[in-house]
C-alpha cells in the first residue's frame, strides 16, 4: 500500500493533535517559521498544509468525527484493536486455558538456576 503525500499530511495532522491537544497548532506553526528561516520553503508549505488539516479537524470537533464515527465507536474500535493477545495466541493462532509451564516459571527465559559451590 502507498501513501501519498495528501495521505501522509492526514495522519500527521492526527497525530498532532493526539500528541499535541490543544498545542498542535502552534507546535506546527513554529515548525512552519523554522523551516522558512532554514530555507526550505517547499517543507514550510507542506507543514502549512498539516496546519490547515489540523484546523480543518479542530472545527469539526474530533478526530472521530473527520473519519465518521462517534468518539464512543472510535474508543470501541481503539480498544478492540489494541487488546492484548497472550503469547502462545499469536504463536500457535489458538488460545490456552491452562497456563503453559513457560509462562509460569519465575525464572528469566534461558537462565539456569544459580549453583552454589559445595564447601568440603
Amino acid at each position: 500500500m502507498w501513501i501519498d503525500l495528501a495521505d501522509a499530511i492526514k495522519i500527521y495532522a492526527r497525530m498532532c493533535r493526539a500528541r499535541y491537544r490543544s498545542r498542535g497548532a502552534a507546535v506546527i506553526l513554529a515548525r512552519v517559521e523554522e523551516l522558512r528561516r532554514q530555507g526550505d520553503l517547499e517543507g514550510a508549505d507542506v507543514f502549512e498544509r498539516v496546519a490547515r488539516e489540523l484546523s480543518a479537524l479542530e472545527r469539526s470537533g474530533s478526530a472521530a468525527a473527520a473519519v465518521g464515527e462517534s468518539p464512543a465507536q472510535s474508543a470501541a474500535a481503539n480498544a478492540a484493536r489494541t487488546r492484548e493477545v497472550p503469547r502462545r495466541e499469536v504463536a500457535t493462532g489458538q488460545r490456552s486455558t491452562t497456563p503453559s509451564p513457560a509462562t509460569t516459571s519465575t525464572q528469566p527465559v534461558g537462565k539456569q538456576p544459580r549453583r552454589t559451590k559445595r564447601l568440603a
